[in-house]
């Protein structure tokens, strides 16, 4: 889901917001434009969470997205898989700000499954007040198949979390976070 081109009016959201980097404080542009006009969705509240419709899951599919954290451990994205026939959901991805690198969009990807029973895909977020404490989340897509192994990349779709450390932009040092 591209956050530019509006919510889509079949997730279900709570605690978050679509906003831009022009009315964030933190971060200042989203993860597909990198300016301020683009649009993300970022957790307002100290807990929320925003859902997909229900899925059919006749085959595994790949669900990626790029989030941000930034304060402390108390920051929290969660992905929880919630089977319509499932009373619990079932955490299937966890991440805090202190695992991460600080204010920087980072890409991940999470294989959803095949199963008998539809399934509600869960966003959820929790936070501090903090003025420094932000979770948000950008380009949330569902594919067909199993998600790559970790740490493999082709650099077709983007840069996988690498980066180059250096200054100069002749020459190529590049880093995985």
């Amino acid at each position: 889901m591209d956050f530019e081109s509006g919510m889509n009016r079949r997730w279900k959201m709570s605690g978050w917001e679509v906003t831009n980097g022009k009315s964030a404080t933190e971060p200042d542009g989203d993860h597909t434009t990198g300016a301020g006009v683009g649009s993300f969705a970022l957790l307002r509240r100290s807990d929320g969470d925003f859902s997909s419709p229900s899925l059919k899951m006749t085959q595994p599919r790949c669900l990626k997205f790029w989030h941000y954290l930034s304060g402390t451990s108390t920051e929290q994205l969660e992905i929880r898989n919630t089977q319509s026939a499932a009373t619990q959901p079932g955490t299937l991805w966890r991440i805090d700000a202190s695992q991460v690198p600080q204010s920087r969009w980072l890409s991940a990807s999470v294989t959803l499954d095949q199963s008998p029973n539809n399934v509600i895909v869960t966003f959820a977020g929790s936070k501090s007040d903090g003025s420094s404490a932000v979770v948000a989340v950008d380009d949330v897509v569902i594919g067909d198949g199993v998600c790559p192994p970790p740490g493999s990349c082709d650099f077709e779709d983007d840069l996988c979390n690498w980066r180059n450390a250096n200054l100069n932009p002749d020459m190529m040092h590049w880093y995985q976070n």
